[in-house]
């Protein structure tokens, strides 16, 4: 066969081939890129959701009320559904497109969690199946022992409820467990306020002690002119509205009632429930035969639970928080594979013919979901050029009115004009005063003049964010002295009191 003949009978096979494969790897890049765009879009429609959660319980007064959290959570997942499909808009996705492949939204609060996901609604009348709020779960389990039957429901700090039979009796408490050698003091609390004067129309910065009460903030003012000789003040849209308040508490002493209170608390469970064990806790039948990794007991079912002299209770390491940690993980893990599960046997209500599952999360995934507040959204199935686009993103939530770690708080002194996290070396161990996070951020105040209403700014501290431990956030942690281990229990347990106030 001639040479011309052989290069014919080549490019006529293999241009083709060439083509198809160019295609192919065109096409697959093309898909890459997409995915890359959805997960960054993902990412930042999580993102969006929880700064609209954030704005919405910074404003709202009754924030920690359990119908008005409802609110504001449903709030949020609006906003993630908007915010992903504006994103994905470029690619022909709106709203009532996605929602098909989205199994589930997680969203942790302090004390427990709701599920987004669709299921039929009995509360319409059509008993139409589509995407819900499900009832609130609480991190909630059950021990049982000779005389003892109780329900002890968990939060994201050392809060517990124990409620149920003891001894024979019945009980409902509340508290914080913590080890009896802590204690705290009262303290001198301090802030600005922007007032307006409104003879003059003019605005100041000024600063004032204050104290909370009541539970809210009441401001010390030594140089008062108010008529009837009252120092005491509330702060109501710039002005000053004085009121009657004994005088002989000068110091805010929520610090030093949440440490008496939580000794005796803790004293009470002690004596009632030291010896509750691992091996009391109540499985359900079908948990217990999932427990293969026996996720409950960790290495020794004899471990106690609530027994102060085995755990110290702000170790993360303690039996206590290790099995909490667990309580919080097996219910949110069966009941979002629930959800999940029920959505694929009848996804073809949506429009999908997608098997979802839930995917299998990393340990350190699961401890940003067991120890904050945070939503976590799941993509299954969705069309992505020639394949299909599979993925979940997990944001956490650090400012926020409904829980306080250590992450969520920032300390001064008296000799710098920074603020920092207790861990930074850039933090001067001098009279350590610590407060909120979003105590540093900039405040707005509805203030009423004669041309109308006008929200007007200021800064309750003028300190500057440390570079280093704010703003970078990568800086060589230092190991917490007495004295800033004092600062932040101190910080805390105020916090704390004003929480369960």
């Amino acid at each position: 066969m001639k040479l011309q003949n052989l290069a014919i009978i080549f490019a006529i096979i293999v241009i083709p081939i060439s083509l198809v494969l160019q295609y192919y790897i065109g096409t697959q890049i093309d898909t890459i890129k997409l995915q890359t765009t959805y997960d960054e879009k993902l990412t930042t429609a999580v993102s969006d959701a929880i700064k609209a959660y954030q704005i919405n319980t910074a404003n709202n007064p009754y924030a920690l009320i359990s119908n008005s959290q409802k609110r504001d959570v449903e709030a949020a997942i609006e906003m993630f559904m908007t915010s992903f499909a504006t994103g994905l808009g470029v690619g022909g996705y709106g709203e009532t497109q996605i929602k098909p492949y989205i199994p589930a939204i997680l969203f942790t609060l302090y004390d427990g969690y709701y599920i987004y996901a669709p299921t039929f609604n009995y509360d319409d009348e059509s008993q139409k199946f589509e995407h819900i709020l499900k009832p609130y779960t609480t991190y909630t389990s059950r021990y049982k022992k000779a005389g003892t039957d109780i329900l002890v429901s968990y939060t994201l700090d050392n809060y517990i409820t124990v409620t149920g039979i003891i001894s024979g009796t019945y009980e409902n408490r509340s508290g914080y467990l913590i080890n009896q050698n802590i204690s705290l003091e009262p303290e001198t609390l301090r802030e600005k306020l922007l007032i307006y004067n409104p003879l003059t129309g003019s605005t100041s910065l000024e600063e004032y002690e204050y104290i909370y009460q009541g539970g809210e903030k009441r401001y010390y003012d030594p140089l008062s002119t108010d008529s009837s000789n009252r120092k005491w003040f509330l702060y109501r849209n710039g002005i000053k509205n004085y009121v009657f308040i004994t005088e002989e508490q000068q110091e805010d002493i929520n610090a030093v009632t949440y440490i008496e209170e939580a000794k005796e608390f803790t004293a009470w469970v002690d004596a009632n429930l030291g010896d509750i064990t691992l091996n009391d806790l109540v499985l359900e039948d079908g948990i217990k035969q999932r427990n293969e990794n026996h996720i409950y007991m960790g290495e020794n079912g004899n471990n106690k639970i609530f027994d102060s002299q085995e755990n110290n209770f702000e170790s993360e390491d303690s039996t206590f928080n290790i099995h909490k940690r667990d309580i919080m993980r097996i219910s949110i893990k069966e009941n979002l594979s629930s959800a999940i599960t029920n959505y694929s046997e009848h996804s073809e209500a949506l429009g999908t013919n997608v098997e979802f599952r839930l995917p299998t999360l990393e340990e350190a995934e699961w401890d940003q979901i067991t120890k904050n507040i945070c939503m976590a959204v799941f993509v299954q199935g969705m069309p992505v050029g020639i394949k299909t686009y599979n993925n979940y993103a997990i944001i956490n939530n650090t400012r926020n009115k409904n829980y306080v770690d250590q992450e969520g708080l920032c300390f001064i002194n008296s000799s710098d004009g920074n603020y920092h996290r207790i861990d930074c070396p850039y933090l001067e161990e001098n009279n350590i005063q610590g407060y909120r996070q979003t105590d540093f951020e900039r405040s707005a105040v509805e203030i009423t003049t004669d041309e109308g209403r006008e929200n007007m700014y200021y800064y309750k501290h003028t300190n500057l964010p440390c570079y280093y431990c704010i703003v970078d956030r990568n800086y060589d942690r230092v190991e917490l002295t007495l004295e800033r281990l004092q600062a932040l229990r101190q910080t805390l347990g105020r916090e704390r009191q004003l929480l369960h106030y």
